[in-house]
This record gives structure tokens, sequence and C-alpha cells, in this order.
């Protein structure tokens, strides 16, 4: 009847047949009840190792609670001060292992402002010497003399450069001799793993005042 809802449904199937059904369907690959299980197995392994391993030093500190509270305490105290102080102690160590290989050069490069200052790698030479770390001053009076002949030569030399390509660059300069004198110092000094003298400072220190000097005079020349 017009009005009235029409409802039409196919009988439904014996209970022994939905029964069956559903069995079919739980039992299938594409369908799984139970939850995933993840394998702990090496998880739980590396933490028994971990529990067998402080076990010992568990049943010593419950030992120290035993006796007292208060002395379990200052035993914790002083342990964890103790590993504190390994800590600081290991932090400290292994800067002053990076430090100390590094050039000295390196090291004094990283000052504010010393790398393009030639006076400023003079006066750490002088130090160099007065403390007799006679190698270590002539490589500061080497980068200095390079740095004067810069400015000279109104110009500035890659930095990567190696002492001898520096040297070739003068080759038909009258620096070229002065430089020649560091370079083979450095050489077998410095990389050679020879003991820099005072002799050898004295005549770097000489070669450096040459090239001081023909800086000055490129740069009167130029003014002129």
């Amino acid at each position: 009847m017009e009005g009235e809802a029409i409802i039409s449904s196919a009988p439904l199937p014996p209970p022994e047949v939905i029964r069956q059904t559903a069995e079919k369907i739980l039992k299938g690959s594409d369908y799984h009840i139970e939850a995933v299980q993840y394998d702990l197995s090496l998880m739980e392994r590396v933490l028994k190792f971990i529990g067998n391993l402080f076990r010992p030093l568990i049943k010593l500190f419950q030992g120290f609670f035993d006796v007292s509270p208060v002395l379990g305490w200052v035993v914790i105290v002083v342990l964890a001060f103790v590993l504190v102080a390994l800590i600081v102690h290991i932090i400290y160590a292994f800067k002053t292992a990076l430090q100390s290989r590094m050039k000295p050069s390196d090291l004094a490069m990283q000052e504010e402002g010393m790398v393009d200052k030639p006076a400023l790698w003079e006066e750490r030479a002088d130090k160099a010497a007065a403390a007799s770390d006679y190698i270590s001053a002539l490589r500061f009076l080497f980068r200095a003399g390079l740095l004067r002949l810069e400015e000279a030569y109104d110009r500035t030399f890659k930095r990567a450069a190696t002492n001898r390509e520096y040297l070739r660059r003068f080759k038909q300069t009258p620096a070229f001799e002065p430089l020649s004198l560091f370079v083979e110092v450095i050489d077998t000094k410095w990389y050679g793993g020879n003991v820099c003298m005072s002799d050898d400072y004295q005549k770097g220190k000489d070669a450096h005042s040459s090239i001081r000097r023909i800086a000055m005079e490129l740069k009167n020349a130029q003014r002129t």
C-alpha cells in the first residue's frame, strides 16, 4: 500500500552454517584475532645481564643500609662525588690532549684579529723566544713576514698554501732569500723533528728584519 514501507528479506541460513562460516573466517590467514606479540627475548636478556652486573653492587649498598641508613647515604654521596670528579677529569684531560696536538701557530691564530695583524705575531714570537720555544718563535716570525709582504703588495695570499708555495711566489723578489731561511729551518727543525737552537732563532730574527725592511721600501716606492 502507498505510504507503507515494504520490507522484504531473504530467509537466514541455519545456525550451524553461520557458525562454520565464522570459524572459517577466523581461521583464515587474513584475519588475526590475537594481538601482535613482539619478541622481547633480546631486551629481556640485556636487562637480565645489566641486573646481574649490578647485583653485587646493589647487595653491597643494601648491606650498608642494613648497618645504618646514614652510612648508606654517606657512601652514595661520596661515590657520586668521585664519579663527578672522574668525569670532569676525563673532560679536562681530553681537552688538554686536543690542545697539545694543535700546533702553536694554530693556537695563536685563535686569538681574535691575530690572523691579519703582523705586530701581534711578532709579539707572540718574542714571548715564545723568551720561553726558549725557538721553533714556534720562528714560525710566528715567518707568518708575520708574510703578512707584512701582503700589506706591501696590497694582496692577500691563500692561507692553505704550503711554505714552499709561499716561497715560489717570491722567487723573483728580494724577499726570496730571507723567506728561504725560514722555510729551510721550519722544514728541518719542525717537520724534521730536530731541535731548534737560539742561533737558529737569531738567524730567523735577522731574516725577519730584512723582510720588514723590504716591505717598507716597497711601500715607500709605491707612494712616490
